[in-house]
């Protein structure tokens, strides 16, 4: 399995069906800005994008919300033709069975994948789980988690209300790193905690956590010279980005040498 990553089980969704009585599969890879259908990319405006990745975020939706959700021009809230338009286009597109109306309500066919949802879901289940990951394994999720934490959408750039969900994903994306480098560190795998610390520290220099797991890292292995190198530095990002000095956890740590979590 590469690092260059599809999510494997979201490979699998890209193959094209053995039969022509199948249903579709689609396929919406809002990391990656595109919708495909049994594989294929399929073409939609940004616009139509916008709608197809509102309906997976938010489920099902009367015209007018699914407006409200977009625009904050009152107008276009009333505007529940304007939906209609946008829905026929990407049926025309996609399939009539991709998008559904159902009880008034517009929602996504079951058979619809979305990235972002399933790598949430496979991170919180291996974050959760507490057990040792295989070594194939674990490089996949931890670039699931950093494509998570640090892919910018152009398309989604510009999209006010999608600006929570970035948010939870990139919490979770580093929630399960985190939880990979304290979980590696307790293991004795300090060179795994400790890439997993750098990668983080690149994100994020003022990131508390992840300097202090690089610091009981270094001090357990017996490199105190690069545990100071490493709270200097943070002492530094900390001063020149937010005019801070690091906490008392950090600095009693440097100063005991205690490396216990």
């Amino acid at each position: 399995m590469t690092a260059e990553i599809r999510d494997p089980e979201i490979a699998e969704a890209g193959r094209a069906p053995q039969a022509s009585q199948r249903r579709p599969t689609w396929f919406v890879e809002i990391l990656r800005g595109i919708v495909s259908r049994d594989g294929l990319p399929v073409p939609l405006t940004p616009r139509e994008f916008e709608v197809v990745v509102a309906l997976a975020m938010h489920g099902p939706c009367r015209a007018s919300t699914l407006m409200g959700i977009l625009d904050s021009d009152p107008e276009f809230e009333r505007s529940g033709s304007l939906v209609k338009v946008y829905v026929h286009r990407i049926r025309r597109n996609l399939g009539q069975d991709f998008v559904r109306c159902v009880r008034g309500m517009y929602q996504l066919s079951g058979d619809a994948r979305v990235d972002t949802i399933e790598i949430e879901r496979r991170l919180e289940q291996a974050a959760t789980s507490g057990q040792d990951e295989s070594p194939n394994e674990l490089p996949v999720l931890l670039e699931l988690a950093r494509r998570i934490r640090t892919v910018t959408i152009a398309e989604a750039a510009a999209w006010d209300w999608f600006a929570p969900h970035c948010q939870r994903a990139t919490a979770l994306g580093r929630m399960f790193a985190l939880f990979a480098a304290r979980t590696a560190l307790k293991r004795a795998h300090y060179g795994r905690a400790l890439t997993i610390a750098r990668q983080l520290g690149c994100e994020d220099p003022c990131d508390e956590e992840v300097r202090e797991l690089s610091i009981r890292a270094y001090l357990t292995i017996g490199e105190r010279a690069a545990a100071v190198k490493e709270y200097r530095d943070y002492e530094r990002a900390l001063r020149s980005e937010l005019d801070l000095a690091p906490s008392s956890t950090i600095r009693d740590l440097m100063l005991t040498g205690e490396t216990c979590s």
